[in-house]
């Protein structure tokens, strides 16, 4: 039985299924829930190998920096013997008469091998420290950095083995001309006995060439290295795409 007031109850009701669309299209869409894949990050062979021969490049450095440290030290202190007794005179029971300690020292390969060995650890040290200073590591890929790290090298390698030579050198030629070097002295007169230390500055003088040979090798390893290091570098940039994955994996 139909009654007077179903028409407002059928508009009513009508008004309130409108208002329920109405807010349905108002209300926002929720989001699509995503999946984020955690995926592992992946390394080129090739940086994998740069940082390989970078670690390898600080342990020689400080190995090559151990060294010269000792054949400075070693040079300084025969030098200071030799400028400390130099006017020492003695009695030669051949001869029997008094003689001077030192013959007529040619002190040059000393100098020489002080320099080199200064030069060697100050820059052994100023590279130590670009690595382990985090302000200068973020430039060890730059131009101005690799052109340093080549002039320096070359420099200390040149220097090094020319001071190296030239030590060995006045050795060689010590008892062909009237003045001896250090080397050559102490060891030729590392039997006799007196206050100054002959056969210690000897085996001290075959150390600082047997040493100076290691670090001309492990400079020249050094540098070589770096230039494996600087193409591996290079390298893993040209690929760093292959090794990447594409981003917005949902387009």
């Amino acid at each position: 039985m139909s009654s007077s007031y179903e028409p407002f109850r059928s508009r009513s009701q009508g008004t309130e299924d409108i208002k329920e669309d109405s807010e349905k299209l108002i209300e926002p869409e929720p989001q699509r829930e995503t999946t984020s894949l955690t995926l592992p990050r992946l390394q080129s062979p090739s940086s994998g190998r740069a940082k390989h021969a970078k670690h390898a490049r600080v342990g020689l450095r400080v190995v090559a920096l151990a060294i010269a440290v000792t054949v400075l030290g070693i040079q300084v202190h025969s030098a200071q013997i030799w400028l400390s007794t130099r006017d020492r005179v003695v009695f030669n029971r051949t001869t029997k008469l008094d003689t001077h300690s030192w013959a007529v020292i040619d002190m040059w390969p000393t100098w020489t091998m002080i320099a080199a060995a200064g030069l060697a650890t100050s820059i052994q040290l100023s590279a130590l420290t670009s690595h382990l200073c985090i302000c200068l590591v973020d430039r060890h890929g730059s131009r101005q950095h690799a052109v340093s790290v080549y002039v320096t090298s070359a420099i200390l390698i040149a220097f090094w083995i020319a001071a190296m030579f030239y030590f060995k050198l006045a050795n060689y030629q010590g008892k062909k001309k009237s003045m001896w070097d250090i080397w050559t002295w102490s060891c030729h007169q590392q039997d006799v006995a007196g206050d100054i230390p002959w056969k210690a500055l000897c085996i001290q003088q075959q150390y600082t060439w047997f040493a100076s040979i290691v670090v001309a090798v492990t400079e020249v390893v050094v540098l070589i290295l770096f230039i494996y290091n600087r193409r591996d570098m290079r390298g893993a940039r040209s690929t760093q795409g292959k090794f990447s994955l594409i981003p917005n994996l949902g387009a």
